[in-house]
C-alpha cells in the first residue's frame, strides 16, 4: 500500500493541473464544475501526502497545492449549500466566496509550481 500512495498522489496531482487549465478557459457560467473537480483532486493530493515519506519542502508544496484546490471545493460547496437553503447568493457571497476562491487558486498555483520543481529536481 505504501508504494501505491505516491502513484495515486501523482496521478491526482496531474489531473488537478489539467483541471486548473480548464478553469482558466471555461466561460464564467460553467466555472463551478471544473473548480469542484479540481478541488476533489486536490483532496486526493493533500491527504496521501501526509503518509508519504519525502523531503519536507516537497511535502509542503504538495499539501499547499492540494489544500488550495480543496479550499476552492469547500468554498463552492458551502456557497451552493447556502443558495439551496434560500440565502441570496449576492448577499455575503461576494464578500467571502470571491477572496476564498482567489486565495485557493493562488495557493494551488504556487504549490503546483513548487511541487513540479521539487519533482524535477528529485529526478536529477
Amino acid at each position: 500500500m505504501k508504494n501505491a500512495l505516491p502513484i495515486i498522489r501523482s496521478t491526482a496531482f496531474y489531473l488537478m493541473i489539467c483541471c486548473s487549465f480548464l478553469v482558466s478557459i471555461v466561460p464564467r457560467r460553467a466555472f463551478d464544475v471544473p473548480c469542484m473537480v479540481m478541488g476533489a483532486f486536490g483532496l486526493a493530493v493533500a491527504l496521501p501526502t501526509f503518509w508519504i515519506h519525502e523531503s519536507r519542502i516537497q511535502k509542503v508544496f504538495f499539501i499547499m497545492a492540494g489544500g488550495g484546490a480543496a479550499v476552492v471545493l469547500i468554498t463552492f460547496g458551502v456557497f451552493h449549500l447556502l443558495a439551496m437553503c434560500g440565502h441570496t447568493p449576492g448577499g455575503d457571497g461576494g464578500g467571502i466566496t470571491l477572496p476564498m476562491v482567489l486565495i485557493g487558486l493562488a495557493l494551488a498555483l504556487i504549490g503546483s509550481i513548487g511541487a513540479i520543481v521539487c519533482v524535477v529536481k528529485s529526478l536529477k
